[in-house]
């Protein structure tokens, strides 16, 4: 098997793309490529030549750069994967990466929207057709808790409005379905029949024609543009920063486990394969309690 770095980089990509997502892989993409071009500018072009010498000194420039600890452990463990993959090949006689630590990342608690929030942000939107597409969007993202990109690849014929449901192409090709509330079944109502064929007659492919939510190009909405959706109504409620549509991920099941559901149903409604993954939440909430009673109890 030819050894060249950028060949065996394409392999890896084609492999794991049966069990990430599109945005996962194109992450470890990202992360692989500068790496490669590192070692190769070192002379190096062999992958069976690279040690774990290589790999510190290469990370090492990463913290020079300032990245965080956390885009360096992203990092390390795309690096790890990708040596994983050569070495179950037996096209490296031993794997450089059992020498490396990923660097230790303190629990970072996930940033959420209080429910008073929420709410301002969801009406924010006007009756203009753009602003009932985008208040289905603010809606259905609160509702579901789906991510970005799983509301991007929503078909028309993955909702199930009768059944209050939708499902999702998930992380990894998890499939799941998730709950739509009354208030965002509404909202997709009024979208399809107020707004939602004026950006269809727009679209020039089947594709786009099948996409729940259409730009006004006629295209299918991007995760950027979702992205720039939820940050247009932050910047009119909110004088907060740092909020995306993750926020509302995050919002949804906080609220939720406020509200008493269990652990195991977050998962389930998350899509998380682990329950480790979810237990943030229980992090989250206790932190809520704490500032609830700091502020009412007269002797905090």
């Amino acid at each position: 098997m030819d050894n060249n770095l950028f060949v065996l980089k394409g392999l890896y990509l084609e492999y794991i793309k049966t069990d990430l997502s599109s945005n996962t892989v194109k992450s470890y993409r990202g992360d692989l490529t500068p790496f490669l071009r590192f070692v190769e500018e070192s002379g190096t072009h062999d992958c069976s030549k690279i040690t774990h010498l290589d790999i510190r000194e290469y990370l090492s420039t990463l913290q020079k750069r300032g990245l965080t600890k956390s885009t360096i452990a992203r990092n390390v463990s795309s690096l790890r994967s990708f040596f994983n993959f050569l070495y179950h090949l037996d096209l490296i006689e031993s794997n450089p990466m059992q020498k490396i630590n990923s660097p230790k990342t303190g629990k970072k608690l996930p940033v959420f929207l209080y429910q008073e929030d929420v709410l301002h942000l969801l009406g924010a939107p006007d009756n203009s057709p753009l602003g009932i597409r985008d208040k289905a969007i603010l809606e259905i993202l609160y509702a579901s808790g789906m991510r970005v990109g799983e509301l991007e690849a929503l078909n028309m014929k993955d909702l199930d409005l009768d059944g209050n449901q939708a499902l999702i192409r998930g992380k990894g090709n998890r499939d799941r379905v998730v709950i739509l509330g009354s208030c965002s079944i509404a909202s997709l109502n009024k979208y399809f029949r107020k707004a939602r064929y004026i950006f269809a007659e727009r679209a020039v492919n089947p594709d786009e024609e099948r996409a729940v939510f259409i730009s006004q190009k006629g295209t299918r909405l991007t995760s950027r543009g979702i992205r720039y959706v939820v940050q247009k109504y932050v910047d009119i409620t909110s004088q907060k920063t740092g909020i995306s549509p993750h926020t509302l991920r995050h919002s949804f099941a906080t609220h939720l486990m406020e509200r008493g559901a269990d652990l195991r149903t977050v998962q389930e409604l998350l899509g998380h394969s682990s329950l480790s993954t979810t237990q943030i939440y229980t992090h989250v909430t206790k932190q809520r309690l704490k500032d609830i009673y700091n502020k009412c109890h007269p002797r905090s």
